[in-house]
């Protein structure tokens, strides 16, 4: 899938907020950059600078924001969550009962995220307590237990270089 076709999906083409991507290049010290992008009209801006850095792990945030800062109280609403599968199969989601993803990207071997698409805009609050509970819901499972937060950070389906 190409950048511009995953964050469209994530996105959609209503949605409106700052997206922030970021980048790290191993081969500098771990120098990690993040760039904002007003969506929907920086769309093309921002699959610019991704195709731009395709040797370095580039990620993005799964929430926009209302100024161009990745600060939680600065997170919009939303109408999806996400997850950072990390060793959890994503086969095992929904074995609670839960709805399984709508979205499941392969980031390397045996790692993946998750996300879920509701069928309406939720407060940042709902959204973190609900993506908390995934989280620790499938902890034995390997889900990162880090990943719930509305800053989160997850990575773009692009090669990984970290593994």
């Amino acid at each position: 899938m190409k950048v511009r076709e995953f964050l469209d999906l994530i996105f959609g083409s209503e949605e409106k907020g700052y997206l922030c991507l970021a980048s790290i290049d191993r081969s500098n010290n771990k120098r990690f950059i993040q760039e904002f992008f007003l969506l929907p009209f920086g769309l093309d801006e921002a699959v610019e600078w991704v195709n731009e850095r395709m040797s370095l792990d580039l990620y993005f945030c799964p929430l926009l924001f209302s100024k161009p800062s990745r600060k939680k109280d600065l997170a919009l609403g939303s109408n999806r969550l996400w997850a950072d599968l990390d060793n959890c199969d994503p086969k095992y989601l929904g074995e609670f009962g839960e709805p399984r993803p709508n979205v499941v990207v392969k980031t390397s071997p045996g790692r993946w995220q998750a996300y879920w698409f509701l069928n309406k805009i939720y407060d940042t609050k709902i959204l973190e307590n609900y993506n908390k509970r995934l989280c620790r819901a499938y902890k034995d499972r390997g889900i990162d237990q880090g990943g719930w937060d509305l800053t989160q950070l997850l990575r773009l389906p692009t090669k990984n270089y970290k593994y």
